[in-house]
């Protein structure tokens, strides 16, 4: 754990550390967060501001296996999400995000300082959430992805490939080429633990996987990791502010969807009708309205209701694939029941 000494050596000299507490290590022992209370001025007169900072510092480890290159890089990325992209959720009318703040130049590859969204954002939902919140995250992302629409196809984003395919992981700077955590390029041990029920459903694992990282209809910047661990409320839960950027990248809005409502949401809003098909249709109308709002219109036309149904779909097969090797989670029998009546169709009529 890092002494305020340290702590203090990291931020710019414009910033005068008062405390500091430390909250969290993060996953598999890579590094910390911590809580400060700051004076963004160098004078007694500035006033108290929360900050959160973030500092990577990885275990040693005997061989780079996939999941610790994964990791180096994901920390890199989100670095690169907040430092070059974040900018353009420029409030009130976007996603909400936190502010980033500059670090001192000697702790830029392995620290980030960011606003501290627990004081706009006191409420930590848990799982489980309901409709109404549900609908607050799904607002949420409609803006997120209309902001980012097309983005991975603008060559001034720096796009960064599959772990293994990184030449020098310390200096990777990018958001992912195909956002999220589980796609299938970096999921083979998974994959080869599929059991029996689903094997004869491999080629069909296999076109959704495909779909997915190679459809350009609607591609955007996905958060990749939006699940109630990650989101945060106002004390009204009117709106809301999502955190942890490291799978930012390349992808289908709909594969974010799936991953919050099939791991996030109260499980009786799927079960009642219309369920998700309420769900899709209420973040296709935000999501028309923000990319209207940035002169898209041909592409918010074109972006129909049908559409998103169907990415939905390859998505949640997609989801499931994942499931299926490494364990089931959150509304997981819901997910199974739609996904093999998906399988169904896809097996009679032919993959999408």
């Amino acid at each position: 754990m890092s002494t305020p000494a340290a702590i203090a050596g990291v931020l710019p000299a414009t910033i005068q550390l008062l405390s500091s507490s430390h909250l969290t290590t993060l996953w598999s022992s890579y590094g910390h967060i911590y809580r400060l209370s700051v004076r963004l001025e160098a004078s007694s007169t500035s006033p108290r501001v929360s900050l959160i900072l973030k500092t990577v510092n990885p275990p040693a480890v005997s061989a780079a296996d996939e999941s610790h290159l994964r990791k180096l890089v994901s920390y890199r990325v989100e670095r690169y999400f907040y430092s070059k992209l974040s900018s353009a959720l420029s409030p009130p009318n976007s996603a909400r995000v936190a502010k980033h703040y500059p670090v001192a130049e000697r702790a830029s590859n392995d620290s980030l300082l960011l606003e501290d969204l627990n004081v706009e954002f006191p409420v930590s939902p848990g799982s489980g959430l309901g409709l109404e919140r549900t609908r607050i995250v799904l607002k949420w992302l409609a803006k997120f992805h209309a902001t980012f629409w097309g983005l991975p196809n603008d060559p001034s984003v720096s796009l960064i490939p599959p772990p293994f395919k990184v030449s020098n992981p310390s200096e990777a700077q990018g958001a992912w080429a195909q956002g999220g955590y589980w796609y299938l390029d970096t999921r083979q041990e998974e994959y080869s633990c599929i059991g029996s029920e689903w094997k004869a459903y491999l080629p069909q694992f296999q076109a959704a996987a495909k779909k997915l990282k190679t459809e350009t209809t609607g591609r955007t910047l996905i958060h990749g990791d939006c699940k109630a661990a990650n989101i945060l409320f106002s004390a009204n839960s009117s709106t809301c502010a999502l955190y942890d950027f490291q799978y930012v990248g390349g992808g289908l809005g709909a594969q974010d969807i799936v991953y919050f409502i099939g791991t996030s949401i109260d499980g009786s809003i799927l079960r009642k009708k219309p369920g998700a098909e309420e769900l899709l249709q209420y973040y296709h109308s935000e999501l028309q309205q923000a990319l209207n709002a940035r002169g898209l219109s041909a592409e918010a036309d074109s972006f129909t209701l049908q559409v998103l149904k169907e990415q939905f779909d390859v998505a949640l097969v997609d989801w499931m694939r994942f499931m299926a090797g490494w364990g089931r989670w959150g509304n997981a029998s819901w997910v199974e029941t739609n996904v093999r009546r998906i399988l169904s169709r896809w097996t009679a009529v032919g993959c999408p």
